[in-house]
This record gives structure tokens, C-alpha cells and sequence, in this order.
């Protein structure tokens, strides 16, 4: 007996209960409207032919037969059909197949194949996706576990008949029934449930080397018999509705549809139509022998190779890749290459799902709307794309005004099955598209360069295997460099990488890229225009091996048309007056309830499309006014009256907008548009709304009347009435963002104020206007929850320094910001205070970051003694190392000084000196300046003093001391005993900021200016302490030996000096390290004599070890030297 729901057991070898001798599992998964047994039967006469059960069998002996069932019927007969997504029918399909697998018999890795149809494959897709990325369940096992999935007519693209199917059920909703729309909404063509699927499976395709065969259906499915099979066997009382219904033919799922795309793909053909390619009459039917005849030869490589099968399992990341062997009894899988290991994590590192969310994110084009793109008379994109001659290597440019559609309509480019037929014609080539869409409303992973190209590296790795040869040994280099299976990846190595990806002659290969909103780049754009064209002309000098088709779209800057102007092209907003014109009438018939629309409305519709001068966002929000109007009753006289008094320009028509916010809700929309507009990553509606609920207390005789608690619907609805519909909240991450990239210019260029009445009487009684939202953000982490993850603490920190950069010179603002910067060091310090080793105190602070902390943490623990008073110094710590100036200069303690208090911790103000000159940065930002000097001057006016021994270590500075062993005569002793110009002179020299050098001396030149001296001793450790270089010598000194000509001249001009004896032995080192820049400079200050070597005054030992070559002083590099002996 087969049952309706989960899993059904069809064939076990020998018709065993408990089979041990079977080497592979075979599933199968119906589809939409489909059933576990009837989905795979066909009716003879009077009986079924369940082929899975009866021909199987025969053509696989050694394996475990199943078909799974699930509720497939949008739309129930006589009750609510079941209300499953995709996404739980999929969890439940993983469940099942866990229990199955953790039964006592089944103590070794039994391989899968799955068979799927329709929407079946859609479901599966998402059970190996969720496999895939589930490493702590039971689920995690079945990717791996999966050797191969055949696919029958399976919708990756969508189908339009899913869309057909939503019309006839919303039919059936006047039975008073509810059918399940959700899957035929999954469904629908350009889905981006489906679009992020298959995204997702192309990489769980990679990393456990599935096999995947697509057949798709040969002959059309007649539309008639299609409404027949989605509504009248589920309603017989719809059958008179129906009889009217021209009869017309379609293909359920299109052949471009039926395809994954993957380059290990292969595809086939079944001659019948969608439903009926699962039915078979025989072991001879020509679709029985083609899907057998892939089950077959799976299940003969899975049972044909001796050994065992490696399974890629979850490892730490700061393991280089293990492996997990199972043994599977003797007919084991084949062994994976350990190359796809590498390939996998490869993938991984380059991954960013984030950098993704602004394609899913913009909006779906309006149906029959950008039809124009494909129509050779109107715009050439068409014969671009077909080009292969000098026309079709030219990157292809779209240009407009701001809001005219250009990032909808490349979204409707790229995901639109003409352009992948016009790029293949008649020919069977392969297209591996990828994208990037610039956003500069949203986090750093949207918007700059090196998020650009680690997201077309992913994508085009991810679809074309063969690349991945060219990007393995950059990726090599980094994971030995950074120590861990994902590092990082600087820019640099992403546009070498790239490159050689797009000069590999060994590959043949079609690459069509997609790149929106180039404006929006947060970078040199003549960087950005550079790189395209290297990439075309690395194409161009193999172009028998790779073709690359890039198209483009901006706004027509000067840079763009300077670079692209005698580019194929077009300008969009010349070409969707009818675009525009199909909106609007049917968000007119919408607010009109009416399909009919009357003289007056046309009128209306025709005034609207002509003043909107193809500027889509205009129309959106000239659209949402007049909606509601007509809602609320408004005759079309007086609304094409409105209408023509709104401006416009886009700035003024949002002036307007927000001048039509109810003024006692406009301290509220200034909290929100500040907030998002300073927000340095995207912000969730939920903790914009704490934002303005902890701001609000600011605004006098205007308390807030929400608790702390709100519904979402209730926080969307306030958003959208104290901004006048210019946020928006984003669906899927539930962000807030302006609703288009011309509010935020607007906002900016109107000096931040965007129509609000902000003018000096505003402020005083309603300080709020006088903030922005660093402030917000940083009194919001002040006077907020108490308990904050170190992430939170970090950002506030960083808000807290671009509130004192905002602040000028305004004493009432640097005091307000100073107040609640007080709270959030000590908030910092009390966290500093906490058991580092707790599993969860770093939280979801980034890697490079937890280092800086788990310093703090040390130097913590390190304070000698003193009871409570010894974590004074704390939050002066933390706010040195932010970089805090304002709040060091105007902090108030009565009579004492900063130095005082820290002295009350057993430190020394030097340490905090040498903490602003050479210390880590926990507030680190693009956005932020960096304020050494600044911070040693206010350090020194609170009475710091510049010039004696730092006193405590400097542990990230001490970790820095890796270009030379221990042993190397260069190695300083102790650092601890150092001066802050000592360890500043130490931390440039041996660190990797050697191109940094006027930042250091500029440093160097504030220290001196403080009080700092440039003749101090130094330390350098010597096992030998018979050797001079075993005992103090001065500063100058150890520059001449180890250090660079730069540093040299420094202290001899703020007038470092050295005896007589001492001298002679620096004119010494200068001849011997024959660096002609150090000679020049001593020769500059009369320090330097001519001497031969063994006239000078170095000891036996020394000279040997100089003999010896082992300082390489050209390179700045120390290297152990040879065992030398002391010549006798």
C-alpha cells in the first residue's frame, strides 16, 4: 500500500524488508497536481502500469526503490487544500529521508538518486541546497549522500502556465475554498524563489559533484486540457465555466525553462507532453529506455569502483581541508578528487550572498512592459547581441535620467529567455551569464569594487568548472598567507585573478555580463571603466577561445560617455512612454475597481505619461497621490488639476512630499531619513524603530506614545505616514532604504534638510534638528539595552567618531556627543571586563577584528593591581584606540588630570601615547579619519608624558615583529621599555606598511613636537652577549645598522647625537650595509669618515657575522645567520 504522504518503500533487493546487499537508494518525487503512484502509471484497459514498481526493477537489481508524496493539490474538492511552501515541503522531504537513513540497518552510506518531475525537482533542489548548508542536523548528510537527480520537465526558470493556474484558482476562491497559491507562486515565470534557488544549486552542484540529467517535453499540453486538470477535477461545479474556453496548445514548461544550465548538464528529449512524460507503456517506450538507461549507468559507476567515497564534512575554519571516509561495504562510490575539495572552499571564499540581494531585491518589470528591448527597430540591443564582429565585442551601453528604469529593465535583460536565444541562435553554445548591480544605498558588499569582482569571479566559477584551474593557485597563495580554508580577498589579487580567468586559452568559453548603476560605484570610476575595457581586450587577443559580452548601465556622466559613448546604446527614458502609459492605467483601473475606464481618466492618464519625460520613479510617486485621491473620491477635474501643479523635478516633487508630512511627525521622519541616510550598513525596520524611540525624549512637549514594543504592522504603517512614502521597507530582509538613489542625492545636495522647516528657532526649541544620525545612532547605543554584543559596541564606536568629525566646532553638539560617548566607553569597559573564553562573548565580530579585542582583553587582565581604581584607565584605553579626540580634549574631572587617573591603574600616560602612535584601531572606517597626531596632542595637553617608557606591552605591536627570528641580531629586547618613538621607529621598520612611511614620520614629527626626545637607548637581542649587539646603543644608532636613511635623517635633525668612538662605527655600518643613502645623509651632518674594514671597531665575532652575510640590509629583511666561529 503506497501512502498519499512521505515515504513508500516500492522494491528492496530479493523483496528484502531490510536490505543489505543494495548499493544505491532511488526516490522518486512527483509534481504539482501530481500523486505517488499516479504521477508514474499508465492506464491499460482496466489496470496500471506503475512502471518505478513493475519495470525497475529489472533494469537496476541492487537497488532500494521509493516514491514520496506530499499534498500537490493547490485546491482541495470539498475542504482547504493544504497551505505547504516549497521551502517546508522540502524540510519535510529531508526529514523522511533522515529517518530512513538512521535506522539500525543503514549503519553505512547508502548512495541517492533522485527522480523528480515538475515541481518535484523544484523541491528537491531546495532539500540539497538546505543539505548542503545545514551543517549541525541530521539533514547535512544527503548532499553528500547524492549521487545524481534526473529531472522531468522541471520549471528552473518558471512557467507561464503557473501564472494561468493562479487565474483559474482565484476562480475557485468564490467557492468560498482556499487554495494553496503559494506554489503556483513559486512557480511563476522569473520567480525569484527560483532565482535564488538556482543560484544556490549551481554552487551545491560543485561542492558534492552531482550528476544531472534534464529531459524536457517534446510535444504542447492543449491549454484547455490544462485549466481541465488545475480547476474542474477539483471543482465539477466549475465544469460550465470552462466550456466557453478556446482550445489553444502550449508547452507547460519551455525548453529554455527545462535546463539547469550548468556546463556537467547533459539533456534530453521525452516525445510527449507534461504530464504524460512520466507515463510509460513498457519496457520498449521510448522515454521508459532513456530515463532507465541514466539510472543504469549511475548505478553501474556507483557499483563498479572498489575503494571507498570521500565525503566532504564541516571542519573548522582554521583547518586546511580533511576528510571523512565511510566505508560502503563493496560496492563503494567513486573517490572524489581532492582538487574539488579545494574547488569547493575556493567557491566559498569568493561567496557573498549579500553582495546578490540588490538584483533579488529590485523590482520585477510590469507585465507587457520593456517588450521594445528585443525589437530591432527601435533600439539595437537585439543585433548586439547576435553580433560576433567588431559590433558584438563593444560593451553595449544603457543610459538615462535618474529613475527611468534602467536597473528594472536590466533585470528583465538578463533574466529573459530571448537573450539567451539571441546569443545562441541556431547554434548549441553554452552562455555563462553573470551580474553585479551597484547600490549605494546599501552595505559595502554592494557598492565598490572589490565586492564587484569577488561576485562575478563566484558566479562565473560556479556555472564554468574549467576556470577554476585559473583561480586555484591565487586562492593557494592566500589560504598559506592567511592560515584559514576562506580568507579574505584584497583587490589586487581579485583583478589578477579575473584577468587570468579572461586570458585562460585552454578554455573555451561564452561569457555575458550584466553591470547596473555603474554610477553608483563607490570609487574612482575611471578605475572602474579601466578594468572593463581590459577585460575586452584580454578577450579580444584569444578570441577563437573566450567571447565576452558586457552590457552596461548608468547615468550619462561625462566619465561614462567619454568611455562609452561610441558604444552600441540607447537612453531608456526614449523609449517607455508606452511603458509608462500601461502602469499607470492599470494602477488607475486598480484604485477605480473597473476595468472601464472614462473619458475623464484617459485624459488624466495621457497627462501624467507626458509630464513624466520617461522618468519612472516620478510616475510612482505621482501615482500613489492620485490613487488614493480616487479612493477617497476625487473627481478627475480637480485630480488633473493636482497633478499639474506637482513639479516636475524630482528634488522639488520630493520637497513637496515631505512638506505634506504632518508636522508633529517631523521630528520622527528627521530620526528616519537621518538614520538611514548616515546608517553605514543596511538597517532592519525593527532597529530604525529603537533609533527614533530612544531619540524621541529629545524632542520637547512631543513624547512619544508607542511602547517599546511593536507589531511589524504597525512599525510599517509609522514609517510609512513620518515619511510620506519615501522609505521603503525591503521584503525579503525586512531593510529600510530610500525608495530610490535620487532621494538620497536629494537629501545630501539639500544640505541634509530635504524641505523640513530646520531653521534656528526649529533647534532651539526642538534640538533634534540639530542632529544627524551618527548622533542618533550613538545615543541610541548609549541610553538603549545594556547588554550589547562587542559587533554593537565596535559599530557604536565608529558612530561615535564620525559624530565628533560632523560636530565642527559647535560647542553644544561636541558637548551632546561627548555626554553620550562617556556612557558607551564605559558600557566598552564593563564589557572588557567580562570572561573572554565565554563561548559566545565575540559574537559576530569579523575574524581580522576579534584579534584587536582579545588584546584588550589581555591588557585587562595584565593591570598589576589596585582593586576597582585599576580599571579607571579603561575607558581612556578604548577611547584612544577609537581615536576619540573630541572626548579626550573636553573630558571634566574637576582638578585632576587624564594622567592622574591613568596613574590610578598602575599605567603610565606614555602608554596611552604609545598606544594613539603605534596602537590597534578598534573604530576603523572609510569614513573615519585617522587622528594619530591629533590623539597624541590631546593626550599630551591632559598632562600624558611623551617621553618615558610605555611600561605595559603593546601586544599587537609585538605581533607585528615577523619579518626576522627571534635570534636575529635586529629583534628589539623589549618593547615594554620602549619609548613611544622607539616602538613607532620598530613598528614601521619591521611591519608591512612600508609604503606608508610619511604617515609614520609625520607621527614621529608630532611626538618631538610634544616633548619627545630623538636620543633614547634601545635593546636588541643576542644570544652571544659577548657582541656589542647584546648591550644598549642609542637610537641613531640602531637606525644606521638595521634601519632606513629616512628614519636616519629624522633623528639627526631633532638632534640626536653620538660620541666621538660611536661615530666612527656608524660610518662603519653605512660602508658595510653600502647603502648611499645613509652615507649621504651622515656625510650631510659631518657624521660620516671613510674607513676600511679592518681598521674598524667591531669585535671578532661581529665581524665574522658580517662576514657572513647574514643582515641583508637592502631588503630590510633579517635572516638567521650561519653558525659562524670567531676567527682565532
Amino acid at each position: 500500500m503506497v501512502s498519499r504522504i512521505g515515504l513508500t518503500r516500492l522494491h528492496s533487493p530479493d523483496n528484502k524488508e531490510l536490505p543489505t546487499t543494495h548499493n544505491v537508494d532511488i526516490v522518486f518525487v512527483h509534481g504539482l497536481f501530481g500523486h505517488p503512484v499516479k504521477t508514474w502509471s499508465l492506464k491499460k484497459e482496466n489496470e496500471s502500469l506503475f512502471w518505478p514498481q513493475s519495470l525497475l526493477p529489472a533494469v537496476v537489481p541492487n537497488s532500494q526503490i521509493f516514491t514520496w508524496g506530499y499534498d500537490a493539490d493547490v485546491s482541495g474538492i470539498f475542504s482547504s487544500a493544504g497551505q505547504s511552501t516549497i521551502h517546508e515541503l522540502a524540510g519535510s522531504l529531508l526529514s523522511d529521508l533522515a529517518d530512513l537513513r538512521d535506522t539500525p540497518s543503514r549503519r553505512r552510506i547508502i548512495p541517492l538518486i533522485f527522480v523528480v518531475h515538475s515541481l518535484g525537482g523544484i523541491i528537491v533542489k531546495d532539500a540539497l541546497n538546505r543539505s548542503s548548508s545545514n551543517e549541525g542536523t541530521r539533514w547535512k548528510e544527503i548532499a553528500p549522500a547524492t549521487y545524481g537527480v534526473i529531472f522531468l520537465g522541471t520549471p528552473h526558470r518558471g512557467s507561464t502556465s503557473a501564472s494561468m493556474g493562479k487565474m483559474a484558482l482565484h476562480v475557485s476562491e468564490v467557492f468560498t475554498l482556499r487554495p494553496n497559491l503559494k506554489l503556483l507562486q513559486g512557480l511563476e515565470k522569473h520567480s525569484e524563489i527560483l532565482d535564488r534557488l538556482g543560484d544556490d544549486f549551481h554552487q551545491t552542484i560543485l561542492k558534492h559533484n552531482l550528476t544531472i540529467y534534464s529531459f524536457r517535453e517534446e510535444r504542447e499540453t492543449r491549454r484547455y486540457k490544462l485549466f481541465n486538470i488545475m480547476v474542474s477535477t477539483q471543482l465539477p461545479r466549475m465544469n460550465s465555466l470552462l466550456k466557453g474556453l478556446k482550445r489553444t496548445f502550449t508547452q507547460v514548461v519551455e525548453s529554455d525553462s527545462a535546463k539547469i544550465g550548468h556546463a556537467k548538464e547533459e539533456c534530453g528529449i521525452i516525445p510527449a507532453d507534461h504530464r504524460n512524460m512520466t507515463k510509460y507503456s513498457g519496457p520498449e517506450d521510448i522515454g521508459f529506455k532513456r530515463v532507465s538507461a541514466q539510472l543504469r549507468r549511475w548505478s553501474e559507476n556507483i557499483r563498479a569502483v572498489s575503494g571507498t567515497r570521500t565525503l566532504l564534512t564541516s571542519r573548522s575554519d582554521q583547518q586546511l581541508p580533511t576528510t571523512k571516509v565511510y566505508m560502503v561495504c563493496i560496492h563503494p562510490i567513486p573517490l572524489l578528487d581532492l582538487s574539488l575539495t579545494h574547488s569547493a572552499d575556493l567557491l566559498e571564499s569568493l561567496n557573498s550572498q549579500e553582495a546578490r540581494e540588490r538584483l533579488e531585491e529590485v523590482k520585477q518589470a510590469h507585465p507587457a512592459t520593456f517588450e521594445w528591448l528585443f525589437d530591432p527597430k527601435q533600439v539595437p540591443f537585439l543585433e548586439w547581441l547576435q553580433a560576433g564582429d567588431e559590433l558584438g565585442r563593444r560593451p553595449f551601453w544603457i543610459q538615462g535620467k535618474p529613475g527611468s528604469g534602467k536597473s528594472t529593465l536590466m533585470k528583465f535583460a538578463l533574466k529573459n529567455p530571448q537573450t539567451l536565444q539571441a546569443l545562441t541562435g541556431s547554434r548549441s553554445e553554452h552562455w555563462t551569464f553573470s551580474s553585479f548591480f551597484f547600490h549605494d544605498r546599501g552595505s559595502q558588499a554592494q557598492k565598490n569594487l572589490l565586492a564587484m569582482l569577488q561576485e562575478l569571479l563566484h558566479s562565473i566559477l560556479l556555472q564554468n568548472t574549467s576556470f577554476v584551474q585559473s583561480a586555484l593557485p591565487y586562492y593557494n597563495v592566500l589560504r598559506d598567507e592567511q592560515r584559514t580554508r576562506h580568507p579574505r580577498w584584497p583587490l589586487t589579487q581579485l583583478k589578477n585573478t579575473i584577468q587570468a580567468v579572461f586570458k585562460n586559452s585552454l578554455v573555451r568559453a561564452n561569457l555575458c555580463l550584466f553591470l547596473d548603476a555603474l554610477d553608483e560605484h563607490a570609487g574612482e570610476n575611471e578605475e572602474l571603466v579601466g578594468m572593463i575595457w581590459n577585460w575586452i581586450t584580454a578577450t579580444d587577443e584569444k578570441p577563437a577561445s573566450i567571447r565576452i559580452k558586457i552590457c552596461l548601465a548608468s547615468r550619462p556622466w561625462e566619465i561614462f560617455k567619454k568611455n562609452f559613448g561610441q558604444c552600441p546604446q540607447f537612453a531608456i527614458h526614449e523609449h517607455t512612454r508606452g511603458d509608462i502609459e500601461a502602469y499607470t492605467t492599470q494602477r488607475i483601473r486598480n484604485a477605480m475597481y473597473t476595468s472601464e475606464l472614462s473619458l475623464a481618466a484617459a485624459n488624466l492618464i495621457g497627462q501624467i505619461v507626458r509630464d513624466a519625460s520617461g522618468v519612472f520613479i516620478w510616475v510612482r510617486l505621482v501615482l500613489d497621490r492620485v490613487a488614493q485621491e480616487i479612493i477617497d473620491g476625487t473627481p478627475f477635474s480637480i485630480l488633473q488639476e493636482i497633478v499639474s501643479q506637482l513639479p516636475m523635478e524630482l528634488g522639488e516633487l520630493y520637497r513637496l512630499t515631505v512638506k505634506r508630512i504632518q508636522s508633529r511627525y517631523h521630528p520622527e521622519a528627521w530620526i528616519m531619513f537621518q538614520t538611514v541616510l548616515c546608517s553605514l550598513k543596511p538597517l532592519l525596520l525593527e532597529n530604525l524603530i529603537t533609533v527614533v524611540e530612544s531619540n524621541l525624549p529629545l524632542v520637547q512637549h512631543d513624547p512619544s506614545n508607542f511602547s517599546e514594543e511593536h507589531p511589524m504592522e504597525e512599525q510599517g504603517r509609522r514609517l510609512n505616514s513620518r515619511s510620506g512614502g519615501l522609505l521603503e521597507i525591503l521584503p525579503r530582509s525586512n531593510h529600510v532604504q530610500f525608495i530610490h538613489q535620487t532621494v538620497k542625492d536629494s537629501l545630501t545636495a539639500s544640505g541634509l534638510s530635504l524641505g523640513f522647516a530646520v531653521d534656528t528657532h526649529t533647534k532651539l526649541d526642538k534640538p533634534i534638528f540639530a542632529m544627524n544620525g551618527y548622533e542618533f545612532m550613538l545615543r541610541e547605543s548609549s541610553v538603549g539595552a545594556k547588554k550589547r554584543t562587542l559587533r554593537h559596541l565596535r559599530d557604536a564606536l565608529v558612530y561615535a567618531k564620525l559624530a565628533e568629525q560632523s560636530a565642527n566646532e559647535d560647542p553644544d553638539r561636541i558637548g551632546r556627543v561627548t555626554k553620550e560617548t562617556q556612557v558607551l566607553l564605559e558600557r566598552c569597559a564593563a564589557k572588557l571586563r567580562g570572561d573572554p573564553f565565554h563561548a559566545n562573548f565575540f559574537g559576530d565580530l569579523p575574524g581580522e577584528e576579534v584579534k584587536v579585542w582579545e588584546w584588550l582583553c589581555s591588557w585587562v587582565n595584565l593591570l598589576p593591581y589596585g582593586g576597582e581604581s585599576k580599571y579607571a584607565v579603561l575607558p581612556y584605553v578604548v577611547a584612544t584606540s577609537a581615536q576619540l579626540v573630541r572626548f579626550i580634549e573636553n573630558r571634566h574631572h574637576g582638578k585632576s588630570s587624564l594622567s592622574a587617573e591613568v596613574e590610578k591603574s598602575h599605567a603610565s600616560g606614555s602608554y596611552l601615547i604609545g598606544l594613539a602612535a603605534v596602537g590597534p584601531e578598534v573604530a576603523s572606517h572609510p569614513l573615519c579619519d585617522v587622528q594619530r597626531s591629533k590623539m597624541i596632542e590631546a593626550l599630551s595637553c591632559q598632562g600624558c608624558n611623551v617621553d618615558y617608557e610605555i611600561g605595559m606591552p603593546l601586544l599587537v605591536v609585538e605581533s607585528e615583529f615577523d619579518a626576522f627570528s627571534p635570534d636575529c641580531p635586529a629583534h628589539p629586547t623589549n618593547l615594554n621599555t620602549a619609548t613611544p618613538l622607539t616602538a613607532l621607529i620598530f613598528k614601521h621598520l619591521f611591519s608591512k606598511a612600508q609604503d606608508r612611511a610619511q604617515d609614520y614620520l609625520d607621527i614621529a614629527e608630532t611626538l618631538i613636537r610634544t616633548g619627545a626626545s630623538a636620543d633614547v637607548s634601545v635593546h636588541a637581542n643576542r644570544n652571544d652577549k659577548s657582541s656589542p649587539l647584546g648591550v644598549p646603543m642609542n637610537l641613531l644608532e640602531y637606525c644606521v645598522r638595521y634601519g632606513s636613511a629616512e628614519w636616519v635623517r629624522f633623528l639627526l635633525a631633532h638632534g640626536a647625537t653620538e660620541t666621538p668612538r660611536r661615530i666612527r662605527t656608524l660610518a662603519d655600518w653605512a660602508s658595510l650595509r653600502r647603502d648611499g643613502e645613509i652615507i649621504q645623509t651622515l656625510r650631510d651632518y659631518g657624521y660620516y669618515e671613510r674607513s676600511r674594514l679592518g681598521q674598524s671597531h667591531f669585535s671578532p665575532v661581529e665581524a665574522a657575522i658580517l662576514a657572513g652575510g647574514e643582515i641583508l640590509m637592502s631588503t630590510n629583511k633579517f635572516y638567521p645567520a650561519p653558525s659562524v666561529a670567531p676567527p682565532a
